[in-house]
């Protein structure tokens, strides 16, 4: 399977997504290969997605830019109409190059039926099946500001709703243990430190979780163990409507990650 690879690259996970990737491909750990990486942003509006696109070209991967923020600027279009005219202007774009699927890694615009209607997509969203929506920053604040204690991130199938299509393949984390309580208690309090180490874990802990999941759930997807039919995944010819729990494969991973740098 061809991938194009979308992102906005704004973030630094962004761009460590991206490496962790192609490095396992690279590898041949996984069936799939990154021909073309899109941004919906363009050279110098960000120092992070530049260092992205330069990592993408010293790599030998294609990459395509086009700027979103002027689209928001089209007056009287409805959203959706800005979408979609964006999307055919990607479309004939990424035409160009020898791409069978999209995988949406920090990517912020939702895709419209132009897309959509060419090509399958898969997403990468830091947040559990059925739980908060949104930015990775307004996952995590409203994730603390619930009290919620699990956390996570997942891959699904990309449809044109806000919320996304079906769920893959998921990886949950939990925030156990007195020390957590503490925080959670005097975060609700209003104390900002307490908010900020419970965010700053939570962005680091689903940050690093993301990229094993992924590279799993591509993995299988490969080999043919995942499948998605008309919308619905399919693991081993059985419906997973909710999602293959990858948990313990992704900790897994990042325990032997974590053995091999204190080896080193």
């Amino acid at each position: 399977m061809k991938l194009c690879w979308f992102t906005t690259g704004r973030e630094r996970e962004d761009l460590t997504l991206l490496k962790d990737v192609w490095e396992a491909m690279e590898e041949n750990a996984i069936g799939y290969k990154i021909t073309l990486v899109f941004l919906n942003s363009e050279r110098g509006e960000s120092p992070e997605s530049d260092e992205l696109i330069a990592f993408a070209e010293a790599e030998g991967i294609p990459v395509e830019t086009l700027s979103s923020g002027r689209f928001s600027e089209n007056q009287g279009l409805t959203p959706d109409e800005r979408r979609k005219l964006f999307d055919s202007r990607v479309m004939a774009i990424i035409g160009k190059h020898d791409c069978n699927c999209i995988l949406l890694a920090g990517y912020t615009p939702i895709l419209s039926s132009v897309l959509l209607g060419h090509l399958p997509a898969l997403g990468l969203h830091p947040s559990l099946p059925g739980a908060c929506k949104g930015k990775r920053e307004q996952v995590i604040t409203k994730t603390i500001d619930k009290g919620i204690r699990t956390f996570g991130a997942m891959v699904h199938l990309v449809d044109e709703s806000i919320l996304g299509g079906q769920p893959v393949s998921f990886v949950k984390l939990e925030l156990e243990g007195r020390g957590f309580e503490e925080f959670f208690n005097n975060a609700f309090r209003g104390d900002r430190t307490s908010f900020d180490h419970l965010f700053k874990f939570m962005r680091q802990a689903g940050s690093a979780a993301e990229a094993p999941l992924l590279i799993e759930t591509l993995s299988l997807l490969a080999k043919g163990d995942i499948t998605a039919v008309d919308g619905k995944v399919l693991s081993n010819g059985e419906p997973v409507p909710g999602g293959i729990d990858m948990t313990d494969r992704v900790l897994a991973v990042l325990k032997a990650k974590s053995s091999l740098s204190a080896e080193a």
